[in-house]
């Protein structure tokens, strides 16, 4: 019985030995188990995320904020952001690679091209430079800098191709003159526009080739010269009045641009501040055009047409008053200068339209403001017009046809055309027209106008 009791209680410890031995080696086997497992779980957004793209590394960004300390997720974020302005500039820089090889490229477009360049090479070096602790605001900062250069390049080929445009527009409408200096027929002061006009294109030319920040304002100001001459060429040739241009000695000490306030790439439209006097450009040469014009500012402004032509100087103020401006106008014939009178940060804008841009009047027609109507209906019509202008002076007039093309006339208070209605606040008129013709609306409140046959 004694060695049976002994054998069971060596059997016993010997199971309860291995039970132990067990449960250790399974807590051993266990815990690696459950590193790797944690591993795995770690590893495997890693396996399963997108290929390696701009928007998917911020989403991996997003995540590792959510699960790592403070600090180093909003270093990686910016890590992040500067590689993508990195790879931005360097994608933009190679669409905006010069169009030619360096020994005939646009001398400006070139300068800013290689600013542009030095500044993503600057960049890298600094991304590849571990030691500096401020490598990102570093980087940062080039970055703008090669930015700035880009829109520089950018806004000097812009500049190069209006400026090859009006260059090229002053030398078809040059040579569509067909006149030859050196001809007989020629009188010696219409040679001496044509060569005016010859030597502007010249200086315009070599003025786009320059590297001066306002060369292009040096472009437009030669051009406008040879266009100002080409005026008074054909106002020769036409037979016509031709305009003058008077220079004070004041503006004579100025630089060139800054004789023509306004000039811009489009032929018929001018913008600019302050004071200034506009030679009329018609599109249709010796015919009546629009005159769109608005000058803003709460400040007096007085804003007439001029005639100035040899021996002759009048001038039609069509509008005096402090408010701001905005509306169409008739410009006769004989009117070959639009000035305005204004303080000089009061900004303005002029374009020249074509007698034909105006709206036609068939039967109602509403509208506010100064406004040129076309009245087609031929034979007697009467016309009948509400103004509401409270506080306002306002005036309808009627210019007919064949008035139009001998040159507007002036009624006896001075104004243009036949007075259809005129007076203060809102008043209704009726008055028999006979068309077709021209009616001129002025006034700074709204109209309404109904053409009846008679």
């Amino acid at each position: 019985m004694l060695g049976v009791f002994i054998g069971g209680v060596v059997v016993g410890l010997l199971l309860a030995g291995g039970a132990v031995g067990g449960f250790l080696l399974g807590r051993g086997h266990g815990g690696r188990l459950q590193a790797q497992s944690v591993e795995a779980a770690e590893a495997r957004p890693v396996r399963s995320a997108p290929p390696a793209e701009p928007v998917w590394s911020v989403v991996a960004e997003a995540r590792a904020v959510r699960s790592a300390p403070p600090a180093k997720p909003v270093a990686k974020r910016l890590a992040v952001e500067v590689e993508l302005e990195i790879d931005g500039l360097d994608e933009d820089l190679g669409l905006a690679a010069i169009e030619r090889s360096e020994t005939d490229a646009d001398p400006a477009e070139l300068a800013a091209f290689r600013k542009a360049e030095a500044a993503l090479k600057l960049a890298h070096r600094i991304r590849e430079d571990a030691s500096l602790s401020d490598r990102q605001q570093s980087i940062t900062s080039v970055l703008r800098q090669g930015r700035a250069a880009l829109e520089e390049l950018t806004a000097r080929r812009i500049e190069r191709r209006d400026a090859a445009s009006v260059i090229g527009e002053l030398r078809e409408q040059l040579a569509a003159v067909l006149v030859d200096p050196g001809a007989a027929t020629l009188d010696p002061a219409a040679a001496g526009e044509y060569r005016r006009a010859r030597t502007a294109l010249d200086r315009a030319a070599e003025a786009a080739r320059g590297l001066e920040p306002d060369r292009f304002r040096r472009v437009l100001a030669a051009v406008g010269t040879g266009r100002a001459a080409l005026l008074r060429l054909e106002a020769m040739l036409a037979g016509r009045p031709v305009p003058l241009e008077l220079i004070t000695p004041e503006e004579l000490a100025k630089a060139e641009w800054e004789h023509r306030p306004g000039l811009t790439s489009d032929r018929y439209y001018y913008e600019g501040r302050g004071p200034a006097e506009i030679l009329v450009d018609r599109p249709e040469p010796g015919q009546p055009t629009l005159l769109d014009i608005t000058v803003e500012g709460d400040d007096y402004k007085h804003l007439s047409l001029i005639t100035r032509t040899e021996g002759t100087t009048t001038a039609e103020r069509f509008f005096s008053d402090p408010a701001p401006y905005r509306g169409r106008e008739l410009v006769a014939v004989e009117r070959t200068h639009v000035r305005i009178e204004t303080e000089p940060d009061h900004q303005w804008s002029v374009r020249f339209r074509p007698l034909s841009d105006a709206r036609s009047i068939e039967k109602h027609l509403y509208g506010q403001g100064h406004e040129v109507l076309i009245c087609p209906a031929s034979g007697r019509l009467r016309l009948n017009a509400h103004l509401r202008q409270p506080g306002h002076n306002g005036r309808i007039s009627f210019v007919s046809d064949s008035e139009v093309r001998a040159g507007v006339p002036l009624d006896y208070t001075g104004e243009p055309g036949t007075m259809i209605a005129h007076g203060l606040g809102t008043f209704r008129r009726t008055e028999p027209i006979t068309g077709p013709g021209l009616v001129l609306v002025d006034t700074p409140g709204t109209w309404e106008l109904e053409l009846r046959q008679v």
